[in-house]
């Protein structure tokens, strides 16, 4: 049986509600390890939009407007461990903002 390890750091939803009513940028980032490229690569990228969309949702809740999300590219690598499987650690990085 296959044994995937996903770790997701979602940094999104914590913004403080009367902090979305001044303009501005809120990160959101995703870490994933998984076995496979292609696996952590598929988590990374749901994990990264979840978190958006969630980011999204804590700053129309507050009354503020959507401007724009920035999204960098996923960075993938080999992580390494003792039993020699094929994880790999991916992360990616995005940011919601709100309309000045």
């Amino acid at each position: 049986m296959k044994r995937i390890v996903v770790f997701a750091i979602v940094a999104g939803g914590l913004a403080a509600p009367s902090g979305v009513a001044n303009a501005g940028c809120f990160p959101v980032k995703s870490e994933v390890v998984s076995l496979g490229e292609k696996a952590a690569r598929f988590y990374a990228e749901r994990s990264l939009a979840k978190g958006i969309d969630d980011e999204k949702r804590t700053v129309e809740s507050s009354g503020a407007q959507v401007a724009r999300v920035t999204q960098g590219a996923l960075n993938c690598k080999p992580f390494p461990n003792v039993l020699g499987a094929d994880e790999w650690r991916c992360t990616g990085e995005a940011k919601v903002c709100t309309k000045s």
